[in-house]
Parts: structure tokens; sequence; C-alpha cells
């Protein structure tokens, strides 16, 4: 792919939806917290995928069996900022 097969998604379309979270949360034994994130739109592209290995995704449950891809997108990258965990009460 060349770079001008890169450009940030549709608004209002599911890669947007799903590229562009500005909060990230995380959990350790019970402590959720949140952190915010900051980066430009990402520049991405429609992917085709292959599974050839799915040990990591099927060892978090039974879900994974019925679970199937709805789409694909590749980034070359971003230069991404991300603030301190705050707790989640």
């Amino acid at each position: 792919m060349t770079d001008s097969s890169f450009a940030p998604s549709e608004p209002g379309s599911l890669p947007e939806f799903m590229l562009e979270r500005y909060t990230a949360f995380t959990q350790q034994r019970k402590r959720a917290r949140f952190f915010r994130v900051w980066h430009s739109p990402w520049k991405q592209a429609p992917a085709e995928i292959e599974v050839t290995a799915d040990t990591l995704m099927a060892s978090t449950g039974p879900w994974w069996k019925t679970a199937e891809p709805v789409s694909a997108n590749y980034s070359p990258g971003a230069e991404v900022w991300m603030g301190r965990p705050h707790r989640i009460n």
C-alpha cells in the first residue's frame, strides 16, 4: 500500500467508531482505572484478515468459538499520548 491509500475514517462509520476512542480502560484484580488518550485521526485502510492462530483469543473464554470478524482496518501508525490512570469508583 502507498501512503495515498490511507485516510481518516468516514464520519459516522464503523471504522470511525472503533478507531477514534479517546478513553481507555484497564483492570487489575478489583482495581478498575481509566486514562485519556490523545491522537490525530488514524490514517487507515480496509484490510482482509486470515486467522492462522487463535490461541490467545480462545484462552479468554468460549465466546470465541462463535465469533466472526466484522471488519478489519490497518494503520501505519500515529503518535499517541496517554494520560495517567484515574480510579473508577
